[in-house]
């Protein structure tokens, strides 16, 4: 398991490359939810992830979701989907 201090923080931005617009469509799809950001959180920025997805629910409520390799292996605790 990697420790925060391990990886280097990557800004978020909005889905750029075919794999980030993948794992973004994904999360939507499964969770409902608008796609705010992306960002890596793989140390050495492997083309298949993991990315860490947020989502926007609704009062500005937002989600984070793991999607790694086109899979969500991370749904927030407490959350339901829409």
């Amino acid at each position: 398991m990697a420790r925060t201090s391990d990886i280097e923080i990557i800004e978020r931005h909005s889905p750029k490359t075919p794999n980030e617009i993948r794992a973004c469509a994904h999360v939507h799809s499964v969770s409902g939810l608008a796609v705010d950001s992306i960002q890596s959180i793989a140390p050495d920025e492997s083309a298949g992830g993991p990315y860490l997805v947020r989502g926007c629910g609704y009062m500005n409520q937002s989600f984070d979701f793991i999607c790694a390799e086109g899979l969500l292996v991370g749904i927030p605790p407490g959350f339901s989907k829409p």
